[in-house]
């Protein structure tokens, strides 16, 4: 697999950490459940903030998911 697919499967890896149970997470806790550097970790949240597909928490220093994600979540819900 080339490399661009390679982070894009682990782009997609990160916003499936997010759900329910974690609504919020910090760029270390990322980095930990995927076994990444957390350098490379806060260059993928760099990315998803400039997109809006991540937002930061400024008081718990953690990232939720973004108003990009929201509006991508309402084009699938009038779809099915």
């Amino acid at each position: 697999m080339g490399k661009s697919f390679v982070s894009l499967e682990k782009a997609i890896q990160i916003l499936s950490l997010f759900d329910a149970q974690n609504r919020e997470l910090s760029a270390q806790e990322i980095s930990e459940k995927l076994s990444i550097p957390l350098s490379t970790t806060y260059n993928y949240v760099k990315v998803f903030i400039a997109n809006k597909f991540l937002e930061k928490n400024e008081i718990t220093n953690k990232f939720c998911l973004g108003f990009n994600l929201f509006k991508l979540g309402i084009l699938a819900a009038k779809n099915n």
